[in-house]
């Protein structure tokens, strides 16, 4: 079962791509333990999740078939 991730901003130039998929590992936190292991610099970035459009914290359970954003911090005018 696959997700769907995407890097944007800085991010992309810290894991190297715009988007991947991994198989579901359940929750935010565990993908993000996941993708700390594959890209530790990413560990020490700021950033924000959203799962399928919606600003999601931590604990979130992820479903299939899901997209993933990681966002970094971004100012408006």
């Amino acid at each position: 079962m696959k997700i769907k991730i995407l890097f944007f901003g800085q991010l992309t130039d810290i894991t190297g791509c715009s988007s991947m998929q991994l198989n579901n590992p359940g929750t935010i936190g565990q993908l993000k333990e996941q993708l700390f292991l594959k890209f530790p610099t990413l560990k020490t970035a700021s950033f924000t999740i959203a799962l399928n459009s919606q600003l999601v914290l931590q604990d979130q359970l992820i479903s299939e078939n899901s997209t993933i954003a990681f966002m970094p911090p971004f100012s408006g005018g």
